[in-house]
């Protein structure tokens, strides 16, 4: 993926005078002027202050500390208050000014207004006085209004960002339950509208007082209608997983299970998906979670391995040959830099599995919860996988490994066996073979359950492969193509085309000249019936104050 640019913001180096007419922006928009158009490398870096790690570590810190300081009722207003500090009242202060020009400017117009009356007695120097006035105090009043706009949404915006990345976190953070709990409308919601309202409220905030100028009307103080909502809650009883287990690093633990969701529940409980009801589970260091179900976002496989961590040259490589993708990289166009779709619709299924795996080799936790990532693959690369990743990469850490694979279960520290809940065994291969005839009777049963299946999921993976073999072929053909992009003035066929579209090129010139004639009449009309409104008001004028008469008398 290419690195953009550095582009520093000239606002960190402005001056009061760039800062206040908005000078800064000046060469922004020059350059768009003279290219016509923009890049994305000609944007600024954002601020210092308006990042969105550090925005949101403040306010969750002071949202942290105010639970500390109030934790059966919170406030969330409170919270915010304290990342703003004074900067709300800052702009309150600025806005000042700005409302008392916007008091003293029709004062001057009224004045201004006696000089054209028919007896007035105001010398003209007088009058370019008070022109002069009133221009330069709408000038001041716009900079001013211009510049507290600017000061808010700056702050609105921070905000924004700081309420969006503190829902982020929170998603993060939810296990599978409370995630299911609510919907993907109720995240927009909060993301969308909840955060806009915020960032509309900063706009007001210094306007509260206006309300004291509205119409007081009467209010019918009787209780007119009254709801309750009930709540439910559906409690998930998930019986003990793993009891009195414990582990010291570097091992390796191969779960054996009959039913899919006993491994589920036994990752998740760990991963705290899934509420303990009895027990406690006790993780000391980080951990990586590898799913069954590959997770790609659409990005290239670099990125994708990455996922925010700094690039490491040699890590990455070790990664790489680790999970086999080495080989993956010289059939694609641009190796690792190559681009896939979203949920990696460009790779096949194997790869997917082994980007998922490459990603939590590169993090370097010290545990790893390994949800079945070898079925997948085909049984040579499930071997390298094993051999390169999982025994040799990740030999000095705890590693859990769920599968139902049997041939690996000889090369595994320890292995626990799960029935309805409940670990029913622990131990090595040789010693629970010897010992113990319910895990020789769970391996024939798994071993006759693969071969019931092996046909039916052969014929899977072949629709599955053939179909993704077409893809492929269609998205390595849309990697090759380069975006193309015209500079210039919108070509006079391009506004023909559009007319002709929509109702005829002779229809459409008629109704554009049918709609500029009444817009230009419209306009007429309007000038001739001010004109002449005020016309009447000036001899209505005369006549009440009788100025001709007076005029008259005098001479």
């Amino acid at each position: 993926m290419p690195i953009r640019p550095s582009n520093p913001n000239p606002l960190l180096n402005a001056s009061k005078c760039s800062r206040l007419f908005q000078q800064w922006v000046f060469p922004l928009v020059s350059k768009c002027r003279k290219q016509g158009t923009l890049d994305v490398n000609d944007l600024y870096e954002p601020l210092p202050d308006c990042e969105t790690a550090a925005l949101t570590d403040k306010l969750e810190a002071n949202w942290f500390a105010e639970i500390k300081r109030n934790p059966n009722n919170p406030s969330l207003i409170r919270a915010t208050l304290c990342t703003m500090r004074w900067k709300p009242f800052l702009i309150g202060l600025i806005l000042i000014p700005s409302e008392f020009f916007n008091i003293i400017q029709p004062l001057l117009l009224t004045f201004l207004m006696r000089f054209f009356e028919p007896c007035s007695t105001m010398p003209a120097w007088h009058a370019w006085l008070l022109v002069m006035s009133t221009i330069f105090i709408a000038f001041c009043s716009s900079v001013i209004v211009n510049y507290a706009f600017f000061v808010t949404n700056t702050l609105a915006l921070q905000m924004r960002v700081a309420y969006s990345g503190l829902i982020f976190r929170k998603l993060l953070r939810l296990s599978s339950h409370a995630f299911n709990s609510i919907s993907s409308g109720e995240i927009t919601n909060l993301l969308s509208n909840d955060a806009t309202q915020i960032e509309m409220a900063l706009f007001f905030i210094n306007y509260l007082w206006t309300f004291l100028l509205l119409d007081e009307s009467e209010r019918d103080n009787r209780l007119l209608s009254r709801s309750h909502s009930e709540l439910g809650y559906i409690e998930q009883n998930e019986p003990p997983i793993v009891t009195n287990n414990q582990t010291q690093s570097p091992k390796v633990i191969c779960n054996l299970k009959r039913a899919q969701w006993e491994k589920s529940s036994l990752l998740q409980t760990l991963t705290g998906e899934i509420a303990i009801f009895d027990g406690k589970v006790r993780m000391h260091g980080s951990f990586c979670y590898v799913p069954q179900e590959s997770w790609i976002f659409s990005s290239t496989i670099k990125t994708n391995i990455l996922f925010g961590k700094a690039y490491d040259r040699d890590l990455f490589h070790r990664v790489v040959q680790a999970t086999a993708l080495d080989t993956d990289f010289t059939q694609l166009p641009n190796e690792e830099n190559t681009l896939v779709g979203d949920q990696g619709v460009m790779l096949s299924g194997g790869q997917k599995a082994r980007v998922n795996m490459a990603r939590a080799l590169y993090r370097n936790a010290d545990i790893y919860l390994l949800d079945d990532p070898l079925s997948a693959v085909d049984v040579k690369v499930a071997r390298h996988l094993f051999q390169k990743s999982i025994k040799n990469y990740l030999a000095d850490k705890i590693c859990i490994l769920v599968t139902h694979q049997i041939q690996f279960l000889q090369d595994a520290t320890k292995i626990i066996m799960l029935n309805n809940g409940d670990m029913i065994q622990i131990g090595t291969y040789t010693d629970l073979l010897t010992s113990s005839t319910s895990f020789a009777r769970l391996l024939d049963d798994i071993h006759q359950f693969e071969q019931q299946h092996s046909i039916e999921l052969y014929q899977q993976q072949s629709i599955i492969s053939s179909t993704c073999s077409d893809i492929d072929e269609e998205m390595l053909a849309l990697s090759k193509n380069t975006e193309t992009k015209h500079k210039g003035t919108v070509k006079s066929h391009v506004y023909a085309e559009y007319l002709k579209a929509s109702v005829g090129i002779i229809m459409g010139l008629f109704i554009v000249i049918i709609l500029s004639s009444v817009r230009e009449g419209t306009s007429i009309f309007s000038n001739w019936w001010l004109a002449k409104w005020s016309d009447d008001e000036s001899y209505r004028y005369r006549i009440l104050n009788n100025c001709t008469n007076i005029q008259n008398n005098n001479n």
